[in-house]
């Protein structure tokens, strides 16, 4: 290395040179966005897109940008569609719980096709979209008890493992004329007393 220079030192310093400020919308041109033809207004709005500079052309740019828009600020339903809406998602609902038994309601619940029926019934009120069942209440219990007849139902299917079909299925007549649900140690010991 020579004496006298210093490589870190450089010639004509940049600490007070300003970049040159430029209006990013000056090379930008202004193209209408407009509507299909089935509404009533078709301009929509206005786009930018950067000009053509070389090998990048404009109308490359404004190809495959997707608008979304409103036709209007908020789209709520009026005070008396929505008491229509109610009475009617009632009535479907008390028609559905009436006719059915609670499986086959669960059975319905489980691929929301009471919300697809509620879906059809509004349209002429109010079009609705995603309509889901959202919570389920049982008011009343049902007279047979559904818990009870499934555990039932299962202790009844291990029963004809251990002691056989014919037993098994005049176990199960007698349950029925009984209407109550035994327990499998009380089962059992019937079934050894024959």
């Amino acid at each position: 290395m020579a004496v006298g220079k210093n490589k870190h030192l450089k010639k004509g310093s940049r600490k007070g040179a300003k970049k040159k400020v430029v209006d990013p919308f000056s090379k930008t041109d202004w193209y209408d966005v407009k509507a299909p033809a089935m509404f009533n207004i078709r301009n929509i709005r206005k786009t930018v897109v950067i000009r053509t500079q070389g090998t990048k052309i404009a109308s490359d740019g404004l190809k495959g940008r997707v608008f979304v828009f409103e036709i209007r600020k908020t789209s709520y339903a009026q005070h008396q569609q929505v008491r229509q809406i109610r009475r009617k998602m009632m009535e479907i609902m008390t028609r559905e719980v009436q006719t059915n038994d609670l499986k086959e309601v669960v059975n319905k619940l489980i691929p929301d096709s009471i919300g697809k029926d509620i879906e059809k019934a509004y349209q002429s009120i109010y079009p609705l979209h995603v309509v889901f069942v959202r919570k389920v209440k049982m008011l009343k219990k049902p007279k047979s008890e559904l818990g009870n007849s499934w555990s039932f139902m299962v202790k009844v299917v291990a029963l004809e493992k251990l002691l056989g079909t014919r037993q098994a299925s005049q176990l199960n007549q007698l349950m029925d004329r009984n209407h109550q649900s035994k327990s499998l140690f009380e089962i059992q010991t019937f079934n050894s007393d024959k």
